[in-house]
This record gives structure tokens, sequence and C-alpha cells, in this order.
């Protein structure tokens, strides 16, 4: 038989301490709708009050206008879920539903023949959980070029 000497190895610490990491549930704190809203309006560079924003009576941003003919950027942001699905509605067209992740702001190109528009985060919102949308005209001709190409 062969024998091995094991070098003597003791430990002095605590026996039962238990660390806590930021990643295991219930170690923090939530953020309130207050936060997650705010981070909304950071994450799509826009105040607070302007329209499709998450607000106190609609976590979930809608936005519905008339839009004169031309290419546009459908951007949305979420904080608090998951994730979330825009929603965009052009006239008589079928709906177009995007789903996306919180971990980064959605921008879709889209191109609109004219006439009302209706974007929103659908659901599963509640609070404290916020998302918004915003539509911004098209500022890059690539995008522009690519849909003439399709």
């Amino acid at each position: 038989m062969l024998a091995v000497p094991l070098a003597g190895c003791e430990y002095a610490g605590p026996a039962d301490t238990v660390t806590k990491s930021h990643a295991q549930p219930g170690s923090g704190q939530k953020p309130s709708f207050e936060e997650n809203a705010g981070q909304v309006a950071r994450l799509l560079q826009a105040s607070a009050d302007e329209p499709g924003l998450p607000t106190d009576e609609e976590p979930s941003g809608e936005l519905s206008i008339v839009l004169a003919p031309g290419d546009y950027v459908v951007k949305g942001a979420c904080a608090g879920v998951h994730g979330v699905k825009v929603s965009i509605v052009q006239g008589e067209k079928p709906p177009l539903t995007v789903p996306y992740t919180c971990d980064s702001v959605l921008e879709r190109f889209i191109r609109h023949t004219g006439g009302p528009i209706t974007v929103s985060a659908v659901a599963p919102v509640d609070k404290p959980a916020a998302a918004g949308v915003l539509l911004q005209p098209n500022t890059d001709p690539r995008a522009s070029e690519l849909e003439d190409l399709s």
C-alpha cells in the first residue's frame, strides 16, 4: 500500500459564514416605478413627459399620431421586466409586433405611407416595470437604401 503524506491544512474561519452575492434573487430591493420610468427615459434619450413614455396611469407607453409619408425609426425601451413587445399599427395594415428584451434599446426602421400610426409597448408590463416608445424621422440613409432594395 502506498501512503501519501498530507500537508497539514486547517481552516480557522467561522464555520457557517454565507457570502451573499448581488446575483442572488431577493438580495436587494427592486427599483421603484419612478426609477424604472427614469431608466426608460434615459435609454431613449428623451424627457419623461414626452408622449409614448410611461406614466403613473399607463406604465406601458403608447403613441398615436398622424404622420406625413416618410421613413421613420421606432425606438422602444423597458426596465424592471425581462422583455416586452412593441406593436406598430399603420393605418389599415395588419399590426407588426416586434419582441425585444430590456437589455438594449429597440430601433426599428419603418416606411410610412402617411396617415395614422400607433406604436405601443405591449404588456406583460405592470408597475413597477415601465416601457416606452418613440417615433423619430430616420436619419440613416443606409436604412432607407436597404428598404428601397427590398
